[in-house]
């Protein structure tokens, strides 16, 4: 591994059912494959109970050209976007199953 970049992505899976959190995390994974590839970047996805994901880098001392580094910043701010987007999408879905069920439980009463 060494002489690759080394990104974490730690996934906020907050109130998640334990049951769903490794599909979520393929979810991420599909939608970054392109990072889990061999092509100089060793990625890793660790779940966080906490709501705030983020990608890290663990060894940027690697980037040292300027412009490489805006480029990395930029893919950084880009995959943030991602997964803030998968976060968003998950909590609607749970929004609307919560919903269903208010709905439903009030239909059998």
């Amino acid at each position: 591994m060494q002489g690759k970049l080394i990104l974490c992505f730690y996934v906020g899976v907050g109130n998640m059912d334990q049951a769903d959190v490794p599909q979520y995390i393929e979810e991420v994974k599909k939608s970054n494959a392109h990072l889990f590839t061999d092509n100089g970047i060793a990625a890793f996805l660790v779940p966080i109970t906490g709501p705030n994901s983020r990608i890290e880098c663990v060894n940027p001392v690697l980037v040292t050209d300027q412009e490489a580094k805006d480029t990395f910043n930029e893919a950084l701010k880009r995959l943030n976007q991602v997964i803030g987007a998968l976060e968003k999408q998950e909590n609607n879905e749970k929004a609307e199953q919560i919903e269903d069920q208010e709905v439903t439980s009030s239909k059998q009463s």
